[in-house]
């Protein structure tokens, strides 16, 4: 699949840099949801290629959403890729609700083109009890 024709949500309370960083990079589809409530109502209505989301959201905690995502059989396959300050807790949190990897903030572009190869260019990445992109 080539970035232009993936379709990529990304979840944040401030997706704009991201969103910009995703087009940037050649993905020509990339919708928003401020948080993990307009998530769903953007999952229920579209096949996603990739989520990148946020953790922290009002209505519903990061750890909900992605456990929605991972039990929602449509959408159990699709990687999400958490992208926040990590703390120890948090990332052995996201890693048993099922995220697929991790995008420490502050990130550069090139760990988010590497994420992009590997999501959307067909790559298996193994989840480790750590994050595997290191800034």
């Amino acid at each position: 699949m080539e970035r232009r024709d993936a379709r990529l949500l990304v979840v944040d309370d401030d997706p704009s840099a991201l969103q910009h960083a995703l087009q940037s990079l050649g993905c020509g589809c990339v919708d928003v949801a401020s948080d993990a409530g307009c998530a769903v109502q953007s999952l229920a209505q579209e096949d996603y290629d990739l989520i990148i989301s946020g953790w922290e959201s009002p209505a519903i905690s990061g750890v909900e959403l992605l456990k929605l995502i991972r039990h929602t059989p449509r959408l159990a396959e699709v990687p999400v890729v958490v992208s926040t300050l990590m703390t120890p807790t948090l990332l052995a949190d996201a890693a048993s609700a099922g995220a697929s990897a991790f995008l420490l903030r502050p990130f550069r572009l090139e760990t988010l083109e590497e994420l992009l190869n590997i999501f959307l260019g067909g790559h298996v990445l193994q989840l480790e009890a750590r994050p595997s992109f290191r800034q």
